[in-house]
């Protein structure tokens, strides 16, 4: 029971905390030049914070598949819904360089633009279901 409870406290503290964060990181289209995918924005103790510019793709089923891509990586911890200016906030831990990082988004980029071209049948209806979802949010 004891371990229970201090595990209940430990989540608990640790959504506070992870809430707190993403309240205070707050992504602008003036902050990422034109044409760029992503950027880092910030970094705390433990987190490096990136912004992404959902509206590079060229569909919304890439920019779905993308995104659901993005909440399967282990990688990263996607922080923010994508906001009025089209920005989605995601974070890397520190021990991972900026550099590699950012390569990181782009091939995932690359992967959700490529696997869109193929998408079909219940893989295609998975992601529009899944876009609609989102539009309702």
């Amino acid at each position: 029971m004891k371990k229970i409870l201090a595990f209940l406290i430990l989540f608990a503290s640790a959504s506070a905390s992870s809430s707190a964060q993403s309240n205070e990181i707050v992504a602008k289209r003036a902050d990422l030049p034109a044409n760029q995918f992503c950027k880092k924005i910030s970094q705390n103790a433990n987190r490096q914070f990136y912004m992404i510019d959902m509206r590079t793709f060229s569909s919304n089923i890439e920019q779905q598949h993308f995104h659901n891509l993005l909440f399967k990586d282990e990688l990263l911890a996607v922080i923010s819904t994508v906001n009025d200016e089209g920005l989605l906030v995601i974070s890397f831990a520190n021990n991972l360089k900026e550099k590699e990082a950012i390569t990181h988004l782009y091939q995932k980029q690359v992967e959700a633009i490529e696997t869109a071209k193929t998408l079909q049948g219940k893989s295609l209806d998975d992601v529009i279901k899944s876009y609609e979802k989102n539009q309702k949010n």
